[in-house]
């Protein structure tokens, strides 16, 4: 939890200094009304999903997203950015604060900061299967008009977990705790990309535009706007291109 609540300010280092008092300025004046989640549970949950507001709106500086130049990098920086999710913390960060749950309890937020699960839960002491059933009786609560499902640090949401789940072979009797919920967003980063990326074989704008399909909060690069029709994004562009551009 430690590494969470310190995320904001540990970001910062991986932004040019013009950006990241514009950066501060975006996290500290967000509402926290409502989270987003990224992935959706179903074609009729995108549909009403990609319409929900952020539950913040970044500054927009209209700068060029560079596409594929990586910021130098020297010795002193240390090695450079693996695939590890240690690696890849300040990108899992800047997620977590796009998304509003980092300003909450974090890996313990759900969508509405517990409007449909009866109040603030302890979701990193619930185990997966105690996970799927918290999450169906959010896509049954008669207020959620988002039809969403969104939980954890990250906003993964039912179908989205479901196939992680498989994929990873993983127990149902396994805990939802932060490390595990990590785990989980790094699987996605690598479903969109993350490996490719890495080696060079896209770019930073394509996988800029990859994860805006993924976690509706951060913004596409053409446009500084979310991937989804009527989503604004959370954050900066340029800010996403920057931490990008540090960790290639």
């Amino acid at each position: 939890m430690k590494r969470q609540k310190q995320s904001v300010t540990a970001l910062k280092k991986y932004i040019p200094a013009a950006l990241a008092a514009v950066f501060m300025a975006s996290v500290t004046a967000c509402a926290p009304v409502a989270i987003t989640g990224g992935s959706l549970d179903s074609h009729a949950e995108a549909t009403v999903e990609k319409d929900t507001p952020a539950a913040s709106i970044g500054v927009t500086l209209k700068l060029e997203f560079v596409k594929d130049a990586p910021a130098p990098h020297s010795e002193a920086d240390g090695p450079k950015a693996g695939e590890s999710i240690l690696d890849m913390a300040p990108l899992l960060d800047l997620i977590g604060e796009a998304e509003g749950t980092d300003r909450g309890d974090g890996y313990d937020e759900t969508l509405a900061y517990g409007a449909f699960t009866g109040g603030n839960v302890s979701l990193t002491r619930m185990t997966l299967a105690e996970i799927d059933k918290l999450q169906t009786a959010m896509l049954q609560h008669p207020g959620n008009r988002w039809n969403s499902s969104a939980l954890g640090r990250y906003q993964i949401t039912r179908t989205t977990l479901r196939g992680l789940k498989r994929k990873l072979a993983l127990p149902e009797t396994a805990l939802f705790t932060p490390a595990l919920q990590d785990k989980l967003a790094h699987e996605l980063l690598k479903n969109r990309g993350l490996l490719g990326w890495k080696a060079g074989e896209i770019s930073n704008y394509q996988f800029a535009a990859n994860l805006a399909m993924e976690w509706a909060s951060l913004p596409h690069p053409a446009t500084g706007a979310g991937h989804y029709p009527g989503q604004a994004a959370a954050v900066d562009s340029a800010i996403l291109g920057a931490i990008l551009r540090r960790l290639r």
